[in-house]
Protein backbone atom coordinates (compact mmCIF):
# COMPACT_ATOMS: atom_id res chain seq x y z
CA UNK A 1 0.00 0.00 0.00
CA UNK A 2 2.87 2.38 0.74
CA UNK A 3 4.33 1.69 -2.69
CA UNK A 4 1.10 2.76 -4.38
CA UNK A 5 0.91 5.90 -2.24
CA UNK A 6 4.52 6.91 -2.94
CA UNK A 7 4.11 6.20 -6.64
CA UNK A 8 0.96 8.32 -6.75
CA UNK A 9 2.75 11.19 -5.01
CA UNK A 10 5.63 10.88 -7.49
CA UNK A 11 3.26 10.89 -10.44
CA UNK A 12 1.60 14.06 -9.18
CA UNK A 13 4.89 15.88 -9.80
CA UNK A 14 5.40 14.59 -13.34
CA UNK A 15 3.78 15.22 -16.70
CA UNK A 16 1.88 11.93 -16.32
CA UNK A 17 -1.14 13.81 -14.93
CA UNK A 18 -0.98 16.25 -17.84
CA UNK A 19 -1.01 13.42 -20.38
CA UNK A 20 -3.69 11.52 -18.49
CA UNK A 21 -6.13 14.41 -17.98
CA UNK A 22 -5.48 17.22 -20.45
CA UNK A 23 -4.94 15.23 -23.66
CA UNK A 24 -8.26 13.31 -23.36
CA UNK A 25 -10.09 16.58 -22.75
CA UNK A 26 -8.49 18.12 -25.84
CA UNK A 27 -9.29 14.96 -27.81
CA UNK A 28 -12.91 15.07 -26.70
CA UNK A 29 -13.32 18.76 -27.51
CA UNK A 30 -11.74 18.41 -30.93
CA UNK A 31 -13.82 15.41 -31.95
CA UNK A 32 -16.96 16.93 -30.46
CA UNK A 33 -16.40 19.79 -32.87
CA UNK A 34 -15.33 17.56 -35.76
CA UNK A 35 -17.99 14.83 -35.50
CA UNK A 36 -20.83 17.20 -34.64
CA UNK A 37 -21.74 17.51 -38.31
CA UNK A 38 -22.63 13.82 -38.74
CA UNK A 39 -26.27 12.81 -38.43
CA UNK A 40 -25.74 9.04 -38.20
CA UNK A 41 -24.98 8.30 -34.55
CA UNK A 42 -23.48 4.87 -35.26
CA UNK A 43 -20.90 6.51 -37.54
CA UNK A 44 -20.09 9.03 -34.81
CA UNK A 45 -19.54 6.31 -32.20
CA UNK A 46 -17.45 4.21 -34.55
CA UNK A 47 -15.23 7.10 -35.73
CA UNK A 48 -14.80 8.38 -32.19
CA UNK A 49 -13.69 4.94 -30.97
CA UNK A 50 -11.44 4.26 -33.96
CA UNK A 51 -9.60 7.55 -33.64
CA UNK A 52 -9.19 7.16 -29.87
CA UNK A 53 -7.93 3.58 -30.17
CA UNK A 54 -5.46 4.70 -32.84
CA UNK A 55 -4.03 7.40 -30.58
CA UNK A 56 -4.16 5.36 -27.36
CA UNK A 57 -0.93 3.30 -27.80
CA UNK A 58 1.10 6.45 -28.42
CA UNK A 59 -0.43 8.08 -25.34
CA UNK A 60 0.38 5.02 -23.23
CA UNK A 61 3.95 4.96 -24.53
CA UNK A 62 4.25 8.66 -23.74
CA UNK A 63 3.01 8.18 -20.17
CA UNK A 64 5.33 5.24 -19.51
CA UNK A 65 8.31 7.02 -21.06
CA UNK A 66 7.66 10.14 -18.98
CA UNK A 67 7.64 8.09 -15.80
CA UNK A 68 10.82 6.24 -16.73
CA UNK A 69 12.49 9.55 -17.58
CA UNK A 70 11.47 10.89 -14.18
CA UNK A 71 12.91 7.81 -12.47
CA UNK A 72 16.17 8.24 -14.36
CA UNK A 73 16.43 11.90 -13.39
CA UNK A 74 15.91 11.36 -9.66
CA UNK A 75 18.45 8.62 -9.18
CA UNK A 76 19.10 6.34 -12.12
CA UNK A 77 16.83 3.63 -10.70
CA UNK A 78 18.97 3.24 -7.56
CA UNK A 79 15.94 3.07 -5.31
CA UNK A 80 14.45 0.33 -7.49
CA UNK A 81 17.53 -1.79 -6.97
CA UNK A 82 17.04 -1.44 -3.21
CA UNK A 83 13.42 -2.62 -3.25
CA UNK A 84 12.97 -6.07 -1.75
CA UNK A 85 10.21 -6.94 -4.24
CA UNK A 86 10.81 -5.41 -7.65
CA UNK A 87 8.10 -7.57 -9.18
CA UNK A 88 5.55 -5.95 -6.85
CA UNK A 89 6.72 -2.49 -8.02
CA UNK A 90 6.31 -3.52 -11.65
CA UNK A 91 2.84 -4.95 -11.00
CA UNK A 92 1.83 -1.72 -9.23
CA UNK A 93 3.11 0.34 -12.16
CA UNK A 94 1.15 -1.79 -14.63
CA UNK A 95 -2.00 -1.40 -12.54
CA UNK A 96 -1.48 2.36 -12.20
CA UNK A 97 -0.92 2.63 -15.96
CA UNK A 98 -4.05 0.61 -16.61
CA UNK A 99 -6.10 2.77 -14.24
CA UNK A 100 -4.71 5.87 -15.96
CA UNK A 101 -5.92 4.55 -19.31
CA UNK A 102 -9.32 3.81 -17.75
CA UNK A 103 -9.58 7.34 -16.34
CA UNK A 104 -8.52 8.86 -19.65
CA UNK A 105 -11.08 6.76 -21.51
CA UNK A 106 -13.76 7.74 -19.00
CA UNK A 107 -12.92 11.41 -19.60
CA UNK A 108 -13.34 10.93 -23.34
CA UNK A 109 -16.75 9.31 -22.80
CA UNK A 110 -18.19 12.68 -21.74
CA UNK A 111 -17.99 14.40 -25.15
CA UNK A 112 -19.07 11.17 -26.84
CA UNK A 113 -22.17 11.06 -24.65
CA UNK A 114 -22.87 14.71 -25.50
CA UNK A 115 -22.61 13.85 -29.19
CA UNK A 116 -24.92 10.83 -29.25
CA UNK A 117 -27.11 11.49 -26.24
CA UNK A 118 -28.53 8.88 -23.94
CA UNK A 119 -29.81 6.69 -26.77
CA UNK A 120 -26.51 4.82 -27.04
CA UNK A 121 -25.49 4.43 -23.39
CA UNK A 122 -24.75 0.74 -23.89
CA UNK A 123 -22.43 1.47 -26.82
CA UNK A 124 -20.58 4.05 -24.74
CA UNK A 125 -20.25 1.55 -21.88
CA UNK A 126 -18.86 -1.07 -24.29
CA UNK A 127 -16.44 1.53 -25.65
CA UNK A 128 -15.22 2.28 -22.12
CA UNK A 129 -14.93 -1.35 -21.00
CA UNK A 130 -13.35 -2.84 -24.11
CA UNK A 131 -10.90 0.00 -24.67
CA UNK A 132 -9.71 -0.21 -21.07
CA UNK A 133 -9.67 -4.01 -20.98
CA UNK A 134 -7.78 -4.53 -24.24
CA UNK A 135 -5.19 -1.88 -23.42
CA UNK A 136 -3.67 -4.11 -20.72
CA UNK A 137 -1.55 -6.29 -23.08
CA UNK A 138 -0.23 -3.17 -24.80
CA UNK A 139 0.70 -1.66 -21.43
CA UNK A 140 2.56 -4.82 -20.47
CA UNK A 141 4.45 -4.85 -23.78
CA UNK A 142 5.37 -1.17 -23.43
CA UNK A 143 6.64 -1.61 -19.85
CA UNK A 144 8.72 -4.59 -20.93
CA UNK A 145 10.20 -2.68 -23.88
CA UNK A 146 10.94 0.36 -21.73
CA UNK A 147 12.64 -1.51 -18.91
CA UNK A 148 14.50 -4.11 -20.96
CA UNK A 149 15.48 -2.15 -24.05
CA UNK A 150 15.09 1.61 -24.12
CA UNK A 151 12.66 4.46 -23.55
CA UNK A 152 13.03 5.65 -27.17
CA UNK A 153 12.13 2.20 -28.44
CA UNK A 154 9.00 2.35 -26.25
CA UNK A 155 7.92 5.57 -27.96
CA UNK A 156 8.64 4.01 -31.34
CA UNK A 157 6.63 0.92 -30.41
CA UNK A 158 3.73 3.12 -29.33
CA UNK A 159 3.90 5.00 -32.61
CA UNK A 160 3.97 1.78 -34.63
CA UNK A 161 1.05 0.35 -32.64
CA UNK A 162 -0.83 3.60 -33.28
CA UNK A 163 -0.34 3.24 -37.01
CA UNK A 164 -1.45 -0.37 -37.19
Amino acid sequence: MNLIKTTTLKLARTNWILVMLVLPVLYGLFFYWYLGRYDNLEVVISLYGVFYNCLLPFGMALMISLYIQYEEQIGHFNHLLQLPRRDQWLMNMIVISWLSVGISTLITCGPLWLLVGSTHNLSILYYLLFTTLFSLPIIMILWFVTLKINMGICLGTGTILSMF
